[in-house]
């Protein structure tokens, strides 16, 4: 998948990502067996491949010359943080609103980081979001 994906604009590879990821959290909402979580799985599991590995050659490339581990960094820790706010969010959510809300909440934010992903793509300096090489 990733090799099939290394021609796709950036622009239309980290978006489709994060609607999958979106679209497979959110889609517990619905799910009450063990086909549809599986299914909900094998959705966000794609949209990961797809993001992950581009999202990381997408700050890579953008980094100016001599600086692509400070970028790095930064995108490791963003990361990082949010491995700390998620779960502490996630937790009040389900506590306060229950289930439905975490995974609408999961939904809204794929569509949401969506949106951002591709603006920031097509504004990058890449023509048309698209990978360097």
């Amino acid at each position: 998948l990733n090799t099939a994906m290394t021609r796709w604009p950036y622009a239309r590879s980290l978006p489709l990502g994060a609607i999958m990821i979106g679209v497979g959290f959110g889609a517990f909402a619905f799910v009450s067996e063990a086909t549809g979580a599986a299914i909900a799985v094998a959705i966000w599991t794609f949209g990961e491949i797809i993001l992950l590995p581009g999202s990381a050659a997408f700050v890579a490339e953008i980094a100016p010359e001599g600086r692509t581990g400070e970028y790095m960094g930064m995108y490791t820790m963003a990361f990082s943080i949010a491995f700390v706010i998620g779960p502490a969010a996630g937790t009040f959510l389900y506590g306060h609103f229950g289930p439905t809300a975490v995974w609408g909440a999961t939904f809204a934010c794929g569509l949401i980081s969506a949106a951002i992903l591709r603006r920031v793509c097509l504004t990058a300096g890449h023509p048309a979001g698209r990978p360097a090489g």
